[in-house]
């Protein structure tokens, strides 16, 4: 059986050149079952506007690229709250990096450091998977996707709620967001590298106007191996959290009315 994606590639190409077929004909149009099946549809009448084939196949391949992309967001926030720092790691390419707190890891010994470390709370240390009486749950929402022409990249920005404890001891809630670059090899889509930014974060039964303000700007970070789960290298990437304002990490696309970057720091 043809793959889906081909299926419909081929069901709306042909239902273009039906469109163009000559003037003043009425052509039966192609459509797509749910079962997979291609079948005609009643006749339509001509249409001035010439979409070709390849149009077609490119705008289904960008459809395609759009859902992975989604896929790896969502996996992501899924393998990070089922504390499974192995299999986060494997959503990146072999060169994959994160800047994050001021350092950069770059490839998956670094980031298996970075994620079985500091990206994670600390009642996990040592552990996989979920763990009774700890509380990991993160949310990743509001994903702004963007595919490059040629389908070979994309670019994404997207948020993290997320809510952490151990029983009886501590409890915090707070927010993340996210800037990252993905790219399609022969296996398909991965991460290329990721920019977390905490937004703010506090104790669930505090009131945040007492809250203890974060340290902000914080001191550079000790490199690996003087830091066990240290960074390669330090970051240029600038994280503000609240209450100091800015918006980071910066927005990689461009407001969709006005075609304006937002670059406020």
């Amino acid at each position: 059986m043809r793959p889906f994606s081909s299926k419909l590639a081929f069901a709306v190409a042909a239902g273009s050149l039906a469109l163009c077929a000559g003037a003043g004909q009425a052509q039966d149009r192609p459509t797509l079952r749910t079962d997979g099946t291609i079948v005609a549809m009643p006749p339509i009448a001509e249409s001035s506007v010439a979409i070709t084939p390849d149009k077609y196949e490119a705008y289904v391949e960008r459809l395609e690229a759009t859902e992975a992309v989604k896929r790896l967001i969502a996996s992501f926030g899924y393998y990070r709250s089922a504390n499974l720092p192995a299999e986060t790691v494997a959503l990146f390419t072999q060169d994959g990096r994160v800047d994050y707190d001021g350092g950069q890891w770059v490839g998956h010994p670094a980031l298996t450091r970075l994620f079985e470390g500091r990206f994670r709370q600390a009642a996990l240390a040592g552990t996989r998977g979920p763990q009774a009486n700890v509380l990991n749950e993160g949310y990743v929402l509001q994903p702004v996707i963007d595919v490059a022409a040629d389908n070979r990249s994309a670019s994404a920005r997207f948020r993290e709620i997320h809510y952490l404890g151990k029983r009886g001891e501590s409890q915090l809630y707070g927010a993340m967001l996210y800037e990252a670059v993905f790219t399609r090899n022969d296996r398909g889509w991965a991460i290329r590298s990721l920019v977390p930014c905490l937004a703010w974060q506090t104790d669930y039964h505090e009131d945040l106007s007492k809250a203890k303000l974060p340290d902000y700007p914080k001191a550079a970070p000790v490199l690996y191996p003087e830091a066990a789960d240290g960074p390669d290298r330090l970051s240029s990437q600038l994280c503000t959290p609240w209450p100091y304002g800015g918006i980071t990490p910066p927005m990689h696309y461009p407001h969709p009315v006005t075609g304006e970057h937002i670059n406020k720091p």
